[in-house]
């Protein structure tokens, strides 16, 4: 009912539940967060208040802008498997031994990442300099072909 279901999964798959419980927990957070203020409140007024968390509301609150977006834009949100819809890289990667996640919230992270990324790929007897400049301009040139 939230949506979170339906933004969460493979891109082209079927809606995946969280690998927690996403929805318990949050409601857990905002209960305790209403209980301290209803003691504090009680203590400096007297007066006693009610407490009113669901699971639903919290949930919803997880979903920050996709929520918003859709309760006052009506914008339907989609799956993107590991990756984010507005940053990146945000998203997990298959390495040889697992996966990984790569994530650059900001110019200058991004810039971390690329910096780092070229260090491991130019320590890679498979990659040389100009293999690396290559494979680069050609994602470069593919990506705005592309657009």
């Amino acid at each position: 009912m939230s949506g979170m279901m339906h933004i969460t999964g493979p891109e082209e798959g079927e809606p995946v539940r969280p690998g927690v419980a996403m929805t318990d927990l949050a409601a857990g957070l905002y209960a305790h967060g209403a209980v301290m203020a209803a003691l504090l409140q009680r203590h400096r007024t007297g007066t006693g208040s009610h407490i009113d968390c669901n699971l639903l509301s919290a949930q919803v609150s997880c979903l920050s802008h996709i929520a918003a977006n859709y309760l006052n834009c009506g914008w339907e949100a989609r799956r993107w498997g590991t990756a984010h819809e507005s940053i990146v890289p945000y998203q997990a990667f298959t390495t040889k031994d697992g996966h990984v996640v790569v994530a650059a919230g900001n110019d200058k992270q991004f810039v971390k990442v690329c910096q780092h990324t070229v260090q491991v790929l130019r320590n890679t007897l498979s990659y040389t300099d100009d293999a690396i400049k290559s494979l680069l301009a050609s994602k470069v040139v593919a990506q705005n072909v592309a657009s």
